[in-house]
């Protein structure tokens, strides 16, 4: 690999010899004794004092193109991975994979791709390299992960051909964030290398979407290694690195060939794509049993939102009703009095509604929403004016303790407008 000239100079000053072929160095190998004359340094050399690429543990791989790099390691299925085993996947709903992939194609669970990438720059682009593809697949009784690694730039056209004969056989692709970031800078790099971008037709589980209907808001963030620590269980060691440093590591790694930064992101790669399968377990349950006894209300709310969006409307109320039966966190028991009062009043059952509308109100009673929403219904839909006007004047309170502003302004407006209408009602007058 290069190393910078200023190195090589001081090491070829040292009496320090450079191999054309380093040696493999194995991996943890003990620390190099510190010469004890300077006759030592005739022994050195630039590679004994650095880990090279070898260190890596992986091999050469000949393609048509060339040679590629690849890592490989294998774990038993039943490897426990955060709260879950690598094959408590294959007990989940295929069906529930397919929706939540966006494709009518029927997915085998067994033969799925969970694929990641590292690249040398993290806003993609024409000029961004993935110079690490981690893929994991099921082989048998084993979970392969296979990392493909670009020693160098001109081995890329390799590295695609062993990534796309690995995806051969497979029915579909699992990514975090691939839709908008891994698929479409791979497809660039096979367009760039005259190879047909053929990624943008496999069916692609993005775990990111259902992962944001899960837990935002619930989490500080949805970043794969936040979602699996708080709530799969996976703690990383200190061996991982974060993902804003690689790209800079890895153009180190090309400067001077010391491999050392490299075993971290080799790490961080491992871990994103074992976690992968962890999720998918953990959301195909969810979204394929959404009313599971394991399931916290603050699940069932957020998937009782997604059923909801979906247009399924049954389920949808079923899994409101087992939101609110279970212990709910602050936020979600407000959302689940939003939303739910929102569903029953789509569907032409204020009635039903105004319950909810009510607990919101004692929840919030500053907002105007469930004030306004009861008065209408009192005032329209079951006439009884009096407690129309008393809901009125109960969501006048509430804008009363606002801050002066345009907002305060228009709100006491409406509602004062609201108000005067009903007290004509109430005198026997016409409204205005």
């Amino acid at each position: 690999m290069p190393r910078p000239n200023n190195l090589r100079s001081r090491l070829k000053r040292m009496g320090v010899k450079s191999k054309a072929t380093p040696p493999a160095a194995p991996a943890n190998s003990p620390p190099v004794p510190k010469p004890t004359s300077s006759s030592d340094y005739s022994e050195l050399t630039y590679e004994s004092l650095y880990p090279t690429v070898e260190s890596l543990g992986g091999s050469e791989v000949e393609t048509a193109s060339g040679p590629a790099y690849v890592i490989e390691k294998r774990y038993p299925v039943s490897h426990l991975h955060g709260n879950g085993r690598l094959l408590d996947l294959f007990g989940c709903d295929a069906p529930t994979a397919s929706e939540l992939a966006k494709t009518k194609d029927a997915l085998n669970l067994r033969k799925l791709a969970f694929v990641d990438t590292e690249t040398t720059g993290l806003a993609g682009g024409a000029g961004t390299l993935a110079f690490l593809v981690g893929i994991g697949f099921f082989e048998n009784d084993e979970y392969v992960l296979r990392q493909l690694f670009l020693r160098e730039p001109a081995e890329e056209r390799a590295m695609l051909a062993v990534l796309m004969d690995t995806l051969g056989e497979m029915d579909g692709l699992v990514t975090y964030n691939g839709r908008s970031f891994d698929v479409p800078l791979l497809n660039t790099r096979l367009t760039m290398n005259r190879r047909p971008a053929v990624l943008k037709s496999m069916p692609n589980l993005d775990l990111l979407t259902p992962a944001r209907r899960m837990w935002r808001g619930r989490l500080e963030n949805c970043r794969l290694a936040t979602v699996e620590e708080e709530a799969l269980g996976v703690h990383r060691t200190g061996d991982d690195v974060p993902g804003w440093l690689i790209p800079q590591l890895y153009a180190q790694f090309l400067n001077d060939g010391n491999a050392t930064e490299m075993q971290r992101v080799l790490y961080h790669n491992e871990i994103d794509i074992l976690s992968m399968v962890t999720l998918t377990t953990r959301l195909l349950r969810a979204f394929g049993s959404p009313t599971h006894p394991s399931l916290s209300g603050d699940d069932c709310v957020r998937l009782a939102t997604w059923l909801d969006d979906q247009g399924r409307t049954s389920e949808a109320e079923e899994v409101f009703e087992a939101a609110l039966s279970r212990p709910l966190a602050h936020e979600s028991y407000l959302l689940t009095l939003k939303r739910y009062s929102a569903f029953l009043k789509k569907h032409d059952r204020r009635a039903d509604a105004v319950q909810h509308w009510e607990m919101w109100a004692a929840y919030e009673p500053a907002v105007t929403d469930p004030f306004e929403e009861i008065a209408k219904f009192f005032e329209w839909h079951a006439p009884d004016i009096a407690q129309a006007l008393e809901w009125t004047e109960r969501g006048l309170a509430g804008i009363a303790t606002w801050k002066n502003n345009w907002k305060k302004r228009d709100a006491l407006e409406a509602f004062e407008h609201r108000k005067q209408r009903l007290l004509k009602k109430l005198a026997g007058g016409e409204e205005n």
